[in-house]
């Protein structure tokens, strides 16, 4: 009776880790979208202090990233393969392989901005990995609207189909417009240098989660979704 009353304890505690997990997850998943739909401004300060309003985790991630300026160059130059049985531990720092290749690619202009403002630079960083993973994602969608062809979708309203290659045009004309801004970052550090960056980074922004979001509503909240079109709002693009 004893064994089954412990376990009964531990089947119900591990419920409510479940539980409380999930709770987090869902947490972090609407802070994330939040930080997308968020509207960006040339003022980086603002951009900063509006993300921070969002939730904890914004700070938490700009210290992390403040917690790698003490690395030199030769530090991102890192490079382990799977089959490396001795790395070094840097190799295991979840916030170092997050962010290597930015900070390696644009070494020369972050390390000149981290002694001037670390939290800029932290920013900056913050910012690029987060677009990049937009773009990472808006890809997947795309793959997934290729692949699962919904065909009959498109057959009863062509509409989707059109609907669709605006926005993965839009998509691609927004990693190309950040491919060629990213330019900037291969020059030194300079004030202005920054705000062009900022100036052509706030349009690429607005581009990119405008086809994140609605690719992915198109897809999956309205292609794929049981309602009707009369009661989804996610079908209507006109």
């Amino acid at each position: 009776m004893l064994k089954l009353l412990l376990f009964l304890t531990m089947i119900i505690n591990l419920s409510a880790i479940s539980e409380e997990k999930r709770k987090e997850y869902e947490k972090r998943d609407q802070y994330t979208e939040a930080t997308r739909n968020l509207i960006r401004v040339k003022d980086w300060k603002t951009n900063f202090n509006n993300l921070n309003k969002l939730g904890p985790y914004f700070m938490k991630e700009i210290e992390s990233i403040k917690s790698l300026f003490n690395l030199s160059e030769k530090d991102f130059s890192i490079f382990c393969t799977p089959y490396d049985t001795i790395c070094p531990p840097l190799s295991t720092n979840h916030t170092f392989i997050k962010h290597q290749y930015t900070i390696k690619e644009y070494y020369s202009f972050i390390n000149t901005l981290k002694h001037k403002n670390p939290n800029q630079a932290a920013y900056l960083i913050y910012e690029i990995y987060d677009l990049e993973t937009i773009f990472g994602i808006t890809q997947e969608t795309i793959y997934s609207f290729n692949e699962n062809k919904p065909e009959l979708a498109i057959t009863y309203n062509p509409t989707y189909k059109k609907t669709f290659e605006t926005l993965k045009n839009i998509h691609y004309k927004a990693q190309n417009d950040f491919d060629l801004a990213t330019n900037i970052l291969k020059q030194n550090y300079t004030d202005n240098n920054f705000d062009t960056f900022m100036l052509k980074f706030i349009e690429i922004h607005k581009l990119a989660t405008h086809a994140y979001f609605n690719l992915h509503n198109l897809l999956y909240k309205c292609i794929y979704s049981r309602s009707t079109e009369e009661k989804n709002k996610y079908c209507n693009y006109n």
